[in-house]
């Protein structure tokens, strides 16, 4: 019951600091929603690289935009995988020039 006591007490000082002297309020009136203009181009950008996230590259299976994007390595961050038998696939070929394997370990 404090709490709603509390919030009460706020939002009338915060409406008494909104008051004008003379008995008029001020009018808080939100600022008009700019149009946002973006380029053909830098869309289609965007959408590539939302779509690529989402394509697992042993097996090019593409993922719905609702899902989230798959996996990717973790030495790298270059790869995607949709599973780990694809990961499990590609790892003798992509630790060859896996930036993050190191083969001295």
């Amino acid at each position: 019951m404090n709490k709603l006591v509390a919030i009460a007490r706020r939002q009338v000082a915060a409406k008494k600091a909104l008051d004008v002297p003379g008995g008029g309020a001020v009018d808080v009136v939100p600022e008009p929603r700019q149009e946002a203009t973006e380029d053909p181009e830098e869309a289609e950008a965007r959408l590539e690289l939302s779509l690529a996230r989402r394509r697992c590259d042993v097996c090019a299976l593409q993922a719905a935009k609702a899902e989230p994007p798959f996996q990717v390595c973790n030495g790298c961050r270059d790869r995607r995988y949709c599973s780990r038998g694809c990961q499990r696939a590609d790892w003798a070929f992509h630790m060859q020039y896996c930036a993050g394997y190191n083969a001295d370990v």
